[in-house]
């Protein structure tokens, strides 16, 4: 689940336009990489948090913890790791959870690019990675001022939204034995659940790697500086009045376009019946 408002992070993204954007570069051989390549790294994950560390032996450690509801989700692994053809090939000796992450598991990721701190690979499916250094203090302060200052309020409204939306659907939700006090009991007990799993507390890590890992210090300080200003302040205002507006109009919007989405399902299912499940 994401907390951060969609206004909230369009205007980041569009602020960042604006900023002066570090070259693209990279190591032009793999013995370059494996030495850039050493050390460790932080990848902002699945909503967690995963720390590697690439010896200069070729040996590996990493720690990955994904924040759940009753309990978190931590794995401990070791292994090997090389450099060939610019790819990073990591294998698996020892893990903690064997049945998330098997011993013997092979990762392949394309190197794209090395920027300062950061490193952007692509996994064998395309889906790209962002991985930084260990967070400088002045760094890892400013992002934790941003966070506080400036998305608090936002993360309120986006959670209080979502959890209106949950209590229109649950209203919604057929089931045997349906009463008034069933779905009293099975609201109070999703919303519980919902409200553990959502906690920004748990996520605050992540969120601060997923902003360290994109923006540089100088970068967070612009934005800062901006949110200072009269239009910054105008901004934190009334967005929460913005996102729940455009919150509202999409679920309205879904409940015009329900009618002909579920005709056209129905009518689609009809016609694959007649042909003999082949969808000619």
């Amino acid at each position: 689940m994401n907390p951060f408002s969609p206004p909230a992070r369009i205007f980041v993204l569009w602020l960042l336009f604006l900023l002066p954007l570090p070259c693209s570069a990279g190591p032009s051989s793999d013995e370059e990489w494996r030495r850039a390549l050493a050390g460790p790294w932080v990848e902002a994950y699945v909503m967690g948090l995963e720390r590697k560390t690439y010896h200069p032996d070729g040996a590996f450690e990493s720690h990955l913890r994904i924040p759940l509801p009753e309990r978190d989700l931590e794995i401990r692994s070791r292994g090997s790791w090389s450099v060939a053809d610019g790819r990073l090939r990591l294998v698996v000796s020892e893990s903690s959870r064997p049945e998330f992450l098997a011993p013997g598991k092979e990762n392949r990721f394309r190197l794209l690019a090395l920027e300062g701190p950061r490193l952007l690979t692509e996994d064998a499916d395309g889906v790209p990675g962002v991985l930084c250094r260990p967070l400088e203090p002045e760094h890892r302060a400013l992002i934790e001022r941003y966070i506080d200052e400036v998305e608090a309020a936002q993360v309120k409204t986006a959670l209080e939204a979502q959890r209106r939306e949950m209590i229109e659907q649950l209203k919604g939700y057929e089931y045997s034995g349906k009463s008034e006090a069933s779905d009293r009991l099975l609201t109070e007990r999703v919303l519980a659940f919902l409200e553990k799993a959502g906690r920004f507390d748990s996520f605050r890590e992540y969120y601060i790697y997923l902003y360290g890992s994109t923006f540089s210090a100088s970068e967070i300080r612009a934005i800062l500086d901006f949110y200072a200003s009269e239009a910054g302040r105008a901004i934190r205002r009334k967005q929460p009045e913005i996102f729940e507006r455009a919150q509202r109009d999409a679920r309205n919007r879904m409940a015009l376009l329900s009618p002909g989405l579920n005709l056209l399902i129905q009518s689609t299912l009809r016609e694959i019946q007649r042909s003999g499940g082949s969808g000619r």
